[in-house]
């Protein structure tokens, strides 16, 4: 007997799914539900055809609000993927129900950073200014790439 299946919950637990396969979901709805036991009111994500929903916690909820925005309404019909993990809680690592989006889906990624192609090399006309150096553009450059880095969510 699996020792899970003589404590039923309605509520989806990382031993419902497949260890090291992600399991694809369409997402339903959220509501606010009550917790058993201590009746603390938390969001639950419920997902069509599917008896259990998610309680969310701040990592998968700031993951979902990442690819379709904050407004729960707009998350019906989008697919996920779920898979197991591991997190800390209490000194310990134990397994956890993570979140990512399917492929397809959500806000597009921003286009990968390209310097642009170099100019052909011409010489300078005689008395004229010196040009910008290439090392100068090359930093802004860089600069422009890492700015845009830090604006991705981990």
């Amino acid at each position: 007997m699996d020792i899970n299946s003589a404590f039923p919950s309605n509520f989806l637990k990382a031993a419902d799914l497949p260890q090291g396969q992600d399991v694809r979901v369409t997402m339903e709805s959220v509501g606010i539900e009550a917790m058993p036991g201590d009746g603390e009111q938390r969001p639950v994500l419920r997902f069509r055809g599917k008896e259990k929903g998610l309680v969310l916690n701040r990592t998968n909820a700031e993951t979902i609000a990442a690819a379709f925005g904050p407004e729960t309404l707009h998350w019906s019909g989008r697919q996920l993927l779920l898979f197991v993990a591991s997190t800390s809680y209490n000194g310990r690592m134990v397994p956890c129900i993570r979140v990512r989006v399917a492929s397809g889906q959500g806000t597009p990624a921003p286009a990968p950073f390209a310097a642009p192609a170099p100019a052909p090399f011409a010489a300078p006309a005689p008395f004229a200014a010196p040009a910008t150096p290439a090392l100068a553009d090359q930093a802004a450059a860089e600069f422009a790439a890492a700015d845009a880095a830090a604006d991705i969510p981990f």
